[in-house]
């Protein structure tokens, strides 16, 4: 496979990664784990770029010390999906967690005190074996190597299949659907390149069989950076979507706010589509988009809505201001791009802004959690 092509697919690969961990942090800061999952998986693919380009600007201690930290990405996923899935994390998550790192790291303490004399030729053959096919005399260095890149795929197939058994015994349906279409292309790959590392070592190791090494391991790190981006590209997608299982909270029973599905239609009309931004947006103007006579939109949130249409449409603009806030503009500008009239409007609703969350925001979680889209027939 031509070198060229390799790096091509390692460096988008790992820049794709570290922009999806910027701009899922920007949507929502709370997926620490998660985000430190894709950091972790980006720079193991900006680590074997470097080593393919024999860039030099890790030490080999350093470089140990990295390769070591990378099994500590499997724990951060598995992490992650139990917070965000809602499930409660307890010591024993984190132990769970943390255990292969310190497994391994106990292993490469006692491998670098072992080869310490040797570390630099070790590095030195290791990108000799990454850029030559005909390098046989390399394979003894490498094979530490191969079997650490074997466990972690091992670990991390364990790791996801604990996983699916979680997020099996729930009843939220739409977060194990999202699981499974995000996460189907890193499935694949874990389980994938684990079962061909393992016959590649039986055959090398047991039956002796000549294989073609190089190419072997450069194939399949080749065929994870495809599979790496193919999950970014699920996750940036889902992230479009307000109903993305990373812009909701995580996971949690929130309470039927026992308002007929026809005025929940409404609310999550206004809320979705985000009619509220319309500086000249009145009652009767939605009214008129819904097909809705006025009088009854009017008496709907007089009775079965427990809140006024003002401060519905108030609140949702600020929390549009919160969330789209540009510094690039002044205050007042912000401030009329979110759908206020005036400052002195948004100053108001800003000061009763806790009064009416109390009564909005139980709301806005139930339409987030379920499909209130249906009908206006009910």
């Amino acid at each position: 496979m031509p070198k060229s092509l390799i790096n091509i697919l390692l460096i988008i690969a790992s820049i794709f990664g570290f922009y999806t961990s910027y701009r899922l942090y920007s949507v929502r800061r709370k997926h620490f784990f998660y985000i430190m999952w894709l950091l972790l998986e980006s720079g193991f693919f900006f680590c074997y770029f470097l080593l393919k380009n024999e860039i030099q600007i890790l030490n080999p201690i350093t470089l140990e010390f990295f390769i070591s930290i990378f099994f500590l990405s499997p724990g951060f996923l598995y992490i992650s999906i139990t917070a965000i899935s809602g499930n409660r994390k307890s010591i024993k998550h984190y132990l769970l967690a943390v255990s292969p790192l310190v497994i391994i790291g106990i292993i490469k303490v006692f491998l670098v005190g072992l080869y310490y004399d040797q570390m630099n030729e070790r590095i030195h053959l290791l990108d000799i074996y990454l850029n030559t096919s005909s390098a046989l005399f390399a394979k003894s260095p490498i094979l530490i190597e191969k079997v650490f890149f074997l466990c972690r795929h091992i670990i991390t197939a364990i790791y996801l299949l604990m996983i699916d058994k979680m997020l099996k015994k729930q009843s939220n349906a739409h977060f194990y659907k999202s699981w499974d279409v995000i996460f189907r292309p890193f499935r694949v790959s874990v389980y994938f390149i684990g079962f061909l590392f393992l016959a590649h070592l039986i055959a090398d190791q047991i039956f002796h069989w000549e294989m073609k090494d190089y190419f072997f391991v450069n194939s399949i790190i080749s065929f994870a950076a495809i599979m790496y981006f193919w999950h970014l590209s699920l996750l940036n997608k889902d992230l479009e979507n307000s109903n993305s299982i990373f812009r909701l909270p995580a996971a949690k029973s929130v309470a039927n706010p026992n308002i007929p599905q026809k005025s929940l239609s409404i609310l999550n009309y206004i809320y979705s589509e985000r009619i509220y931004i319309d500086n000249n947006l009145s009652i009767e103007k939605v009214a008129k988009e819904m097909g809705i006579p006025e009088n009854n939109l009017i008496e709907l949130f007089g009775t079965t809505i427990p809140f006024t249409f003002s401060g519905y449409i108030n609140y949702l603009r600020l929390l549009e201001y919160e969330k789209e806030f540009n510094s690039k503009f002044d205050k007042t500008t912000n401030v009329r791009n979110v759908g206020f009239n005036s400052i002195a409007a948004f100053y108001y609703w800003e000061s009763r802004k806790e009064v009416v969350s109390k009564q909005i925001d139980p709301i806005l979680e139930w339409i987030d959690m379920n499909d209130t889209s249906k009908v206006l027939s009910t």
